[in-house]
């Protein structure tokens, strides 16, 4: 059963949080359900021709891209909505890339940083490393509501009762 008691503060430190790109994973989904619509009125085309023994408008291989695109999209609107793009751990932040994330994915310990600050024109994180240089994040992957928790973790963990 849910227990609200027991929610998980994005200030705990010691605690880990994961950001998914779900408002990205929303476009790809979009795609998915555009292509799907195109495959089934190019099938009720072909099976109203069939059965009335007309020639088809669209051409049956036009259902090939259609379907390949409409999973591709299903696809990945469900692996970005699965998979992290940002963890807050104990050790620090980890970044997850789109592309080969298990073996292109950095982490940045808490030690390293410096400064951070979050920028909502265009949707951005900085952080500014103490042994110089830096990363700068697009956000836009990110629900509005998903910044304002990240906002929240990054401020309690970086300026909390432990912060140095």
């Amino acid at each position: 059963m849910f227990n609200p008691a027991s929610r998980i503060t994005p200030t705990e430190p010691e605690k880990e949080l994961r950001f998914t790109r779900s408002r990205q994973a929303a476009g790809f989904a979009a795609v998915g359900g555009l292509a799907m619509a195109g495959l089934i009125v190019a099938a009720v085309n072909h099976w109203q021709a069939a059965a009335t023994g007309l020639t088809p408008t669209i051409a049956w291989w036009w259902m090939i891209p259609l379907a390949v695109v409409a999973a591709a999209g299903f696809w990945a609107a469900a692996f970005l909505t699965v998979h992290a793009y940002l963890l807050l751990t104990p050790l620090g932040i980890e970044i997850f890339p789109f592309w080969r994330p298990a073996t292109n994915f950095r982490i940045i310990h808490w030690s390293e940083i410096k400064r951070l600050q979050i920028d909502e024109a265009p949707p951005h994180l900085t952080i500014d490393l103490k042994g110089g240089g830096g990363v700068v994040l697009s956000l836009a992957p990110l629900t509005h509501r998903s910044r304002t928790l990240l906002r929240r973790a990054l401020e309690g963990r970086t300026q909390g009762p432990d912060a140095s």
